[in-house]
């Protein structure tokens, strides 16, 4: 559903603007390695905590199969328009898959380019032109000097032994797939960046630190990866990694950052329940609270639609109509709509449970209103009046 990719999308986007704001600069290298991974599976919690609001709203009537709603499905003509995003986003998917697939061979020729030295506890160790790693690969560039090639296989073997590179290709595939916002190219780069912030963490352990950060300055000017940054990035990010490795983590700034991540669950739950609350009362005054008195909930024998299920879905093919308005802004919803079959089979009480917009609510209150009697529910072989809820998507492909 288009409102659900839109609020994923939004979220995603949230997230990471939440992060840079409060936890770039002064976050804890393997919080925010855990952090930054999740942010694709959290950003989707609000469209999964909707959804199961929604269907634990409605699990005490009985619930009919989804109908789906188009503009192929009415006598409507159907516009070009409704096929231009999906092929701009495909095309978008495969051209970003292709960049990737680019690089990935890159860095293959040059593996294979490379002169191989020797291999220590399963690391492969290569001469090359640069200084990188993946995978268990190790490339360090022979004109440097013994000591700064010490401290390069320290530092990529750190790398190897975090796997940064399944980040790398983790974070790479979900930017394919999120090519169209802006944000996940950031989010990519803090994934990378948090990389450094990580190895560092751990090389001035055993280094000293103005040695270190020497060392660390003479890489920068170098060109020294088959996926480059610009230099003016490279430049800004290597101030960064200086100031973290000479920040005093004392305990009342540990406390303050830890309290900093807190807030990310935090915005969750508002995201999550604040705007589905907001959502549907602002959008739907139409929403039932209560049941319809004198209504068996649970019959013996479900009521039937004249001709069985076949016969539903050609009596709403031939009567629903997609909205013109809706269909021209490429606004997709799904509605769900509430009504009694009486014991005579009739059809009455039409509202709507759930729907956020005024053309679909009264398109489907229409179309339900005007169906042909049902055989009614049966309880202990009499018949009885039923709820029933019918599920229908305003989709546009």
């Amino acid at each position: 559903m288009m409102n659900n990719g839109i609020t994923y999308i939004l979220c995603f986007s949230f997230l990471v603007l939440l992060y840079n704001l409060l936890l770039a600069k002064r976050g804890l290298a393997k919080w925010d390695r855990f952090l930054l991974l999740s942010i694709p599976v959290l950003a989707y919690l609000p469209v999964g905590i909707q959804t199961l609001s929604i269907s634990s709203d409605l699990s005490y009537q009985l619930t009919l199969p989804l109908f789906e709603v188009s503009p192929t499905t009415s006598s409507q003509s159907t516009s070009g328009t409704s096929f231009i995003l999906p092929i701009i986003y495909l095309t978008g998917v495969l051209l970003s898959v292709s960049v990737l697939s680019y690089r990935l061979l890159r860095i293959v020729k040059l593996i294979r380019s490379s002169q191989f030295i020797t291999q220590k506890k399963g690391i492969k160790i290569y001469h090359s032109t640069v200084n990188a790693s993946f995978g268990r690969i190790v490339l360090i560039d022979p004109s440097a000097t013994k000591e700064e090639q010490a401290l390069i296989l320290t530092h990529e073997t750190l790398h190897i032994h975090k796997k940064h590179t399944i980040d790398r290709i983790i974070s790479s595939l979900v930017q394919c797939f999120l090519w169209f916002n802006p944000f996940v190219y950031l989010w990519k780069k803090n994934i990378e960046v948090n990389h450094e912030y990580e190895v560092d963490e751990i090389m001035i352990r055993s280094e000293n630190i103005e040695k270190y950060s020497s060392f660390l300055l003479q890489q920068m000017m170098k060109t020294s990866h088959p996926i480059q940054l610009s230099p003016f990035s490279q430049m800004s990010n290597f101030k960064t990694r200086i100031m973290r490795m000479y920040r005093k983590n004392s305990t009342t700034k540990k406390t303050g950052t830890i309290l900093l991540y807190s807030m990310i669950p935090a915005s969750l739950f508002f995201l999550s329940f604040g705007s589905y609350s907001f959502t549907f009362q602002e959008n739907s005054p139409q929403t039932v609270e209560t049941t319809p008195p004198d209504t068996i909930q649970v019959p013996d024998e479900n009521p039937e639609f004249i001709g069985g299920q076949e016969a539903l879905n050609q009596y709403l093919i031939k009567n629903i109509k997609y909205p013109e308005e809706m269909r021209k802004n490429n606004i997709e919803e799904r509605v769900y709509v509430g009504f009694v079959i009486n014991k005579d089979g009739s059809v009455s009480d039409v509202q709507i449970k759930r729907g956020n917009y005024e053309q679909f609510n009264q398109e489907a209150i229409r179309v339900i209103s005007k169906m042909p009697a049902w055989n009614p529910g049966k309880k202990d072989g009499k018949p009885v009046k039923t709820q029933l809820v019918l599920p229908v998507l305003f989709a546009l492909s």
